[in-house]
């Protein structure tokens, strides 16, 4: 029984029956949303303890001619790169996780990892980021086939880290958390808060899927309770 508010920006207030809470972890951890009352101890702490990756995507815009040349250099499917011991010091493009073409566009995507590296690449200029991602194609390729590398014309990039409502990319078990945290973030509290998202699902933490099952899960909740 009973009812629940939400207080939006502006000072509107929304009344309703049932309220999912699908924020992602990094916004629980800043705070966001506040809850009245506060939530329970337990669901704190499981908050404080799950991990938060820091991961970015930045996308650098090539023509298909110059797609044609990156095939030939090797650059048209998924390459992994190695990673080099994280430090401050470190550029971000020895953090690259991988970089391949997106699927059905023009864009080279780029996988950045760690805050550090993350960090760095976020201070850069478009035109640093073109330069350094050119360098360090480059580099992989033999001397001979250096020359060949063309320069994106254009670059963006994601700001997971830096969003207000994201607060990182995707949850994930830190040292000091476990699957049992992940269920307390995703319990029900009194009759009609409920949670869902990806770092609510103890199998499929951290991944689209794992989100989407967990609306599901929610939505038969309220279903078996009567709506």
């Amino acid at each position: 029984g009973g009812s629940g508010e939400v207080r939006v920006r502006g000072g509107e207030t929304v009344k309703a029956r049932h309220i999912i809470v699908t924020v992602p972890l990094g916004a629980l951890k800043r705070g966001r949303p506040a809850f009245e009352p506060p939530l329970p101890g337990d669901k704190e702490e499981a908050i404080k303890n799950m991990g938060m990756g820091q991961v970015e995507k930045v996308f650098f815009k090539f023509s298909e001619a110059e797609w044609g040349v990156l095939q030939g250099l090797g650059f048209s499917t998924s390459l992994t790169v190695a990673l080099s011991p994280p430090s401050a010091s470190v550029s971000w493009v020895s953090r690259i996780l991988g970089l391949h073409r997106y699927t059905g566009t023009s864009f080279m995507v780029v996988w950045v990892t760690g805050p550090e590296p993350a960090s760095q690449m976020q201070q850069c200029s478009d035109a640093s980021l073109i330069q350094q991602l050119h360098d360090f194609m480059s580099g992989l390729c033999l001397p001979e086939d250096a020359q060949k590398v063309p320069r994106a014309s254009s670059v963006m990039r994601t700001r997971w880290t830096q969003d207000e409502y994201t607060g990182g990319s995707w949850s994930y078990i830190a040292a000091k958390s476990g699957k049992g945290d992940i269920r307390t973030l995703g319990r029900p509290e009194g009759d009609n808060l409920y949670f869902a998202g990806e770092a609510t699902d103890p199998h499929y933490f951290g991944t689209i899927h794992g989100a989407f099952m967990s609306g599901e899960r929610e939505a038969e909740r309220i279903i078996a309770k009567g709506g």
